[in-house]
């Protein structure tokens, strides 16, 4: 059996292994949120915003090619179906997207680039809102707290 010096020091050199685990798992928590947030967004913006052929500009704008946009529109049909394609294809869109690229700011550019820009306008202000009362959020925890 270990003397207790020695089982005390393996407790120990776990404790920053469940740390470094720990703060991992809250980025991904972060990722998560981010990524549901941005459904959100594209969900409105297919369901509210955008109009019959808008869709198919954005996704010609991002390259799909013909099969990928008859492929989606293969799986709905009627007449409101181009607002499920909408949704489908900016999914796919933000799916396919690196992990350094800030996908409101390419969604913004993207519909600026397909003549919809006062919807781009709208779309930045409403998210620079929410993060300025966000971060306004936190500042106010942080007044309150007596480390900070």
């Amino acid at each position: 059996e270990n003397p207790p010096e020695t089982r005390r020091d393996s407790l120990a050199a776990l404790k920053p292994k469940l740390s470094r685990k720990w703060r991992s798992q809250s980025k991904d928590e972060g990722k998560i949120r981010e990524y549901e947030r941005l459904k959100e967004i594209l969900y409105k913006l297919a369901y509210k915003h955008l109009s019959h052929g808008e869709w198919k500009r954005l996704a010609y704008h991002w390259a799909f090619t013909e099969d990928q946009i008859k492929a989606i529109e293969h799986q709905y049909n009627g007449p409101s179906s181009y607002k499920e394609h909408g949704f489908r294809m900016m999914l796919i869109w933000a799916h396919g997207l690196g992990h350094d690229v800030n996908p409101v700011k390419e969604l913004y550019e993207s519909l600026v680039a397909i003549g919809k820009r006062p919807l781009a306008d709208t779309l930045r202000r409403k998210i620079d809102q929410e993060n300025e009362s966000r971060r306004r959020g936190h500042k106010e925890k942080c007044n309150k707290c007596s480390i900070c």
